[in-house]
């Protein structure tokens, strides 16, 4: 019932969607325009030198696409090699920009968690801006833990996941990418468990320190580890799979929706599975209907 309840939930709290895709838009409007700013001298010197020393025709590119994306690459692995000052310098902007926007990018997740738990055990509504401002300062220790310690992760998982398929590709060929993706799927969802009573701990118990809830969501998470990590593994496959199908009909637009949606539901769906594990009833519409969780496993 947790998957069942928290698509009941995301419904009822739809308008959060709306809410958090507007910031999620003017956070990534602010850093695409910071990213073009640092990376703009170094594309117009790079395409400058390329147009003098080896121009390609849009002729040439539309006849021969590969061949003209190559030289390309080696160009710019070239140029690199020519202008390590400008490039090295302009690098690290860009990765110092994209570390503060996934900073920023994180920060509704403590207070929609928030909101959540508050309507689903009390029927209150706080609304967003008032849960921004109540968890200010909870919220940007956690925002800057989790940055870290998920950014590390991710990285680390990334490496692993390409190495891995790199490997699969000479063995055999290209089945290594489905294989890659499940692995992916697999790898990535387990992560995601491992972190999915974070939030709910802090709110179940508050005032609570953000480290020690960090603790108490472990012991939670590994105490039911087997269906949290099944209800994360099916929502994290369906919604790639929605994105992964809707992005092209849709240019994109359908997948920039489904982000602040799954991250409503995802925040819905460790609220359902923390209060399925301490056996607390919760509402899963606007205060009406009350689930009490029962002891078998149950989606």
């Amino acid at each position: 019932m947790p998957i069942k309840n928290s698509f009941s939930v995301l419904l009822c709290n739809f308008k959060l969607v709306g809410k958090i895709l507007f910031f999620i838009l003017i956070i990534m409007l602010i850093a695409s325009a910071v990213l073009m700013s640092i990376a703009s001298p170094v594309l117009k010197a790079y395409f400058q030198k390329m147009q003098e020393e080896a121009p390609v025709s849009a002729d040439e590119f539309l006849k021969h696409p590969i061949k003209s994306m190559e030289r390309f690459l080696d160009f710019f692995i070239e140029f690199t090699k020519e202008n390590p000052a400008l490039v090295n310098t302009r690098v690290l902007f860009l990765i110092l920009t994209l570390v503060i926007s996934r900073f920023l990018l994180f920060l509704p997740m403590l207070p929609v968690t928030k909101i959540l738990h508050q309507k689903m055990t009390t029927g209150f509504d706080a609304g967003l801006t008032n849960a921004f401002v109540n968890t200010l300062w909870q919220n940007l220790v956690f925002g800057l833990v989790f940055s870290i310690v998920i950014g590390l992760a991710d990285i680390g998982i990334l490496i692993g996941l390409v190495y891995l398929t790199s490997w699969l590709m000479s063995v055999i060929k290209i089945l290594a990418l489905p294989i890659g993706l499940l692995l992916a799927l697999v790898i990535f969802s387990f992560r995601m468990t491992l972190f999915c009573q974070w939030l709910p701990e802090y709110f179940r118990n508050e005032p609570k320190n953000v480290f020690l809830s960090l603790g108490d969501g472990f012991k939670t998470c590994f105490k039911g580890f087997g269906k949290n990590y099944i209800c994360i593994f099916v929502m994290t496959t369906v919604g790639f799979t929605l994105m992964s199908v809707s992005f092209l009909p849709t240019f994109g637009l359908m997948p920039a929706l489904l982000v602040p949606t799954f991250m409503v539901f995802h925040s819905a769906l460790c609220l359902c599975l923390n209060y399925s594990y301490h056996k607390h009833k919760y509402f899963t519409d606007n205060g009406v209907t009350v689930y009490n969780p029962i002891k078998k496993v149950d989606l």
